[in-house]
C-alpha cells in the first residue's frame, strides 16, 4: 500500500508546484503578455517548454491545433470544443475549461502559445475571443 502512496504523493506535489505563480511581482512584471497566465494555468500539463506530457497532454509546438483556425483554438480552450486537428483517443488527459478567463486574458495566453516554443503563428485578438464566446451563448 505504501508503494502506491509515494508515487501518488510525489505526483501531486509536482503538479501543485507547477501550478504556482511566477514567483513575485517584480518577476511577473518582466514576463511577456500571456506568459504569467500560461505558467500559472497551462504549464503543469503542457510544460514550461510547451512539449506536453507524452500521451497525457499534447505538445503545443508546431501542431495543427495551435497553428490552425483561431476560432477552433479559442473554442477548445474556453469550452472544450475539440478541434478536428486533435486526434481522438490519443491523449489521456482532460483539458480543463477556461471560460472564466476574461476575453483579454484568453487572447493573451493564446497569443503567447502561438508565438512561443518555436511557434510563429499570428496573434489571437480580444475580438476573436468575444466572437467565439458570443457564438456559444
Amino acid at each position: 500500500m505504501h508503494s502506491v502512496r509515494v508515487p501518488l504523493v510525489l505526483a501531486v506535489i509536482f503538479l501543485l508546484s507547477a501550478c504556482g505563480g511566477s514567483g513575485g511581482d517584480s518577476q511577473s512584471a518582466s514576463l511577456a503578455p500571456g506568459e504569467r497566465l500560461y505558467n500559472t494555468h497551462c504549464a503543469a500539463c503542457h510544460r514550461k517548454d510547451g512539449k506536453g506530457l507524452g500521451t497525457t497532454t499534447p505538445s503545443l509546438i508546431g501542431v495543427p491545433v495551435v497553428a490552425g483556425p483561431v476560432d477552433e483554438l479559442v473554442g477548445w480552450v474556453l469550452f472544450g470544443q475539440r478541434p478536428a486537428a486533435l486526434p481522438k483517443g490519443v491523449f489521456a488527459g482532460v483539458m480543463p475549461q477556461f471560460q472564466w478567463m476574461s476575453d483579454a486574458e484568453a487572447a493573451e495566453v493564446l497569443t503567447y502559445m502561438r508565438g512561443h516554443f518555436g511557434n510563429t503563428y499570428g496573434a489571437v485578438s480580444v475580438e476573436d475571443v468575444r466572437r467565439v464566446r458570443a457564438a456559444r451563448q
